[in-house]
């Protein structure tokens, strides 16, 4: 299969690339704008056509939440604009589509879980752009499969991209951080997710999916559970309201239900905790490796 990700020196886009590549198949990464402006239909559809791909990854995406409250005209040219064009190029060619889409949709008030059925509400403009890109995708093209994650982690792409080495970096410097207590979702490994993707990417099983590590965690969590991983002091990590220094409105609780990728696999992704632990011992490794 010929695979095409967009995003592919991000964190997760690395380790989709690095997944797809591992499982045999023959993989383009687009790295950035010097690759293809996803803002330009005619660049995204003659990139998309003249690689010809079984499937697309769409990966790319502007995600600084406050960056966009306050310029949210870029945001939805990025992240709905962009997902429009590599749309109607994968349809163009009969190519299926994945794209990544995030926890963000929804407003947070639910205390039960979100599943893949729930009504989407987000709460910023960074939600409401992932929102209006799955409905582009919708009302387009019907081989596609939205996934929806939340929390990344992983130690490829750029280490200024992974708060694992901000957290690390941090407290190594003697410098305590702040991490909200408030906000609780699912943590997502990005090797485990993209794995996971490659497995989805083969099938015809389109639709929308909530795909995430197992198990819940508040920024706080994981931050003190890095800390520990790194043998620095997880005291240093102070507790935080989530609205305490952000401009965008934060969901409290976008805690995942998953109902879809249990009955279409039959199986979860392993816990957060288990998967942070893999995370850092793999980074580790990688590190004493490069000269």
């Amino acid at each position: 299969m010929k695979v095409l990700v967009t995003g592919a020196s991000g964190l997760l886009g690395w380790d989709i690339a690095d997944a797809f590549q591992a499982a045999g198949h023959t993989v383009k990464r687009l790295l950035g704008r010097r690759d293809v402006n996803i803002l330009d239909t005619k660049a995204v559809a003659d990139c998309v056509s003249s690689f010809a791909p079984d499937l697309v990854v769409h990966a790319a995406g502007y995600r600084d939440l406050d960056d966009m409250e306050q310029h949210p005209h870029e945001g939805y040219a990025i992240n709905t604009l962009g997902t429009w064009n590599m749309t109607l190029a994968c349809r163009a060619t009969n190519c299926k589509l994945i794209y990544i889409s995030s926890d963000t949709v929804f407003d947070g008030e639910k205390t039960d879980g979100y599943h893949e059925f729930d009504t989407p509400c987000p709460v910023n403009v960074y939600g409401k752009s992932k929102l209006a890109a799955e409905q582009v995708i919708r009302s387009l093209w019907e081989k596609h499969f939205i996934v929806r994650t939340a929390l990344l982690f992983g130690y490829k792409g750029h280490r200024e991209n992974s708060f694992i080495f901000h957290i690390v970096d941090e407290l190594t410097a003697g410098r305590s951080i702040s991490a909200s207590e408030d906000q609780i979702c699912c943590p997502s490994y990005t090797a485990d997710l993209a794995k996971a993707l490659v497995e989805l990417g083969q099938t015809e099983w389109y639709g929308t999916y909530h795909l995430t590590n197992s198990g819940t965690a508040s920024r706080c969590d994981i931050s003190r559970a890095v800390a520990r991983l790194a043998g620095l002091d997880p005291e240093m990590v102070k507790p935080a309201k989530a609205s305490s220094t952000k401009i965008a409105r934060r969901a409290k609780n976008t805690v995942f239900r998953s109902l879809a990728w249990p009955a279409a696999f039959g199986y979860e992704l392993p816990p957060w905790e288990e998967a942070l632990e893999r995370c850092w011992k793999e980074s580790q490794e990688q590190e004493a490796s490069t000269p």
